[in-house]
Order: C-alpha cells, then sequence, then structure tokens
C-alpha cells in the first residue's frame, strides 16, 4: 500500500474513534439527565427508590469512620484460663463439651446439673466456676480430655452447636428454662459407662428420651 493509502487509512480509523468517542459522552449525558428528571419526578411524588437497583450508600460521620470498621464481626471465645471466664461462657463450654451432640432439650438438662449443685455448695462448691472446674466432674475439662482443647476455642471447632449451646446457658441462668431434672446432679449415657455412683443415688432417668440418664443424690 502507498504512502497515502496508509495515511488515508489512519484518518478513517481516527475519525471513527472520534465518533464512536462522542457518540459516547452524549449517551453519558443523556443518561445522567434521564436520572435527574426522573430523581426530581420522584421527589416531587414521594415515591421511594427501589433499593434492588439502587443502593443506598449509608454515610458515616469522619470521626466515627475508623471506629465503625474496627467493630469486631464475630466475638471471640478462644481461651486458655477458664477460671478467667463468665458463667454463662463457663457454662456454655460445659455443656458443649458433654452434650454437643444431642438435642436442645438435653443439652438445657445437661446444664443444670451444674446449677443444682450449687444446692450444696460444701460438697460441690459455692459458684459455677468451682462446680465445674472442680477436678473430676466434668470430664471434658480434665486434661487428658480430648474435648478440652475444643473447649478453648469453640468457634473454630463447631460455632454453630456453641451458639446453641450459649443460648441454652444464657436461658438456664435468667430461667428462662426450667429444670426438668428433677434437681439432678449427675448423669451418665449407659452406652459408654456404668459408673458405681449410679447404684448409690436416686435414679431420675432420660428427659424426653434423651441419651443420658439422669441421677441426684439424696439428702
Amino acid at each position: 500500500m502507498a504512502l497515502a493509502g496508509w495515511l488515508a487509512w489512519g484518518d478513517s480509523i481516527q475519525e471513527s474513534y472520534r465518533r464512536k468517542t462522542s457518540l459516547e459522552e452524549d449517551l453519558d449525558h443523556d443518561i445522567v439527565v434521564a436520572y435527574m428528571l426522573r430523581d426530581s419526578s420522584r421527589k416531587e411524588s414521594g415515591e421511594e427508590q427501589n433499593p434492588l437497583i439502587e443502593p443506598i450508600r449509608e454515610e458515616f460521620p469522619a470521626q466515627n469512620q475508623e471506629a465503625y470498621f474496627q467493630q469486631p464481626t464475630l466475638r471471640d471465645y478462644c481461651i486458655t484460663n477458664f477460671s478467667q471466664d463468665s458463667e454463662e461462657n463457663l457454662l456454655a463450654r460445659m455443656i458443649f463439651g458433654e452434650a454437643r451432640g444431642c438435642s436442645q432439650n438435653e443439652r438445657i438438662a445437661v446444664g443444670y446439673t451444674a446449677v443444682n449443685r450449687l444446692q450444696r455448695p460444701r460438697r460441690f462448691g459455692r459458684n459455677l466456676h468451682d462446680v465445674i472446674l472442680r477436678p473430676w466432674q466434668y470430664s471434658c475439662f480434665n486434661r487428658n480430655d480430648p474435648n478440652r482443647a475444643q473447649l478453648m476455642d469453640p468457634q473454630q471447632y463447631d460455632i454453630r452447636s456453641f451458639e446453641e449451646c450459649l443460648e441454652a446457658a444464657r436461658g438456664i441462668l435468667s430461667q428462662t428454662y426450667h429444670d426438668q431434672t428433677q434437681g439432678a446432679t449427675h448423669y451418665f449415657n449407659p452406652r459408654l459407662a456404668n459408673p458405681s455412683w449410679a447404684s448409690r443415688m436416686i435414679r431420675i432417668g432420660s428427659i424426653n428420651n434423651s441419651e443420658h440418664v439422669f441421677y441426684r443424690e439424696e439428702s
């Protein structure tokens, strides 16, 4: 192709690009004008905008932006010293370690055994920390029990079950959930154990077809 031909071809390409750019600018202008007219009409008529089409942009004061974006989205329940836990969290960990695979009713029944032990402070302890962390009582806290590591960071292991155990513990301590164990202080799963202490206690039985069988000490 001769030089003149190349120059003519280049000029045509530039002209096409200029026309395309001009059309795009005109289109953008038309779209902006259309949106402005529509919004003005909506304001006059009181019509609400559709949030599915036009996401609402929430504005945050400059002084609050840093605090807002630093807010945790999920509470951290990781702990290494159970004695520093709140009563609610500690009870939830006990329920999680002892009965997370059970129904919510059975979890509540298991949780109530710790609360019922408070009726005998000289025997079991004067507060929930004493009762739950007393050696060789709730085995999930024993140092040789594999559940212990999971109790230290339950979110990492099974966050859904732990949230349900937290809800159970909260309902027990607030007495939203009532004790259906008739004051039980002990329990065990007969498929997994047959403790000698059971023969010395009052047998209450299973609660709503629970896996565990519940007992209480004689007064």
